[in-house]
């Protein structure tokens, strides 16, 4: 097969880790630049704060009424968040 006909669609999203903790859920992306949504699964359904927790800056609330939620974000390298109840 040749290299250049892979389909690199599947790879469009970010590396995402998450650690969840007793204050709430912390998400890390990373990828050499990124602008758009990024999922924030496992969450029950709420409201929830979005704190971008490496520069200190609130991103905003998200609402889910299943277990994921999208925001949309833009990064260069890495995103650190954190998401509590809002």
């Amino acid at each position: 097969m040749n290299r250049h006909s892979l389909d690199h669609s599947t790879h469009r999203k970010p590396e995402t880790h998450v650690v969840q903790h007793s204050g709430g859920t912390c998400y890390a992306f990373y990828a050499p630049h990124w602008n758009g949504e990024v999922e924030l699964r496992g969450l029950v359904a709420g409201k929830y704060r979005v704190r971008d927790y490496f520069n200190d800056r609130e991103l905003g609330i998200v609402s889910t009424s299943s277990s994921k939620a999208m925001i949309h974000v833009a990064f260069h390298n890495f995103l650190l968040i954190e998401v509590s109840a809002a």
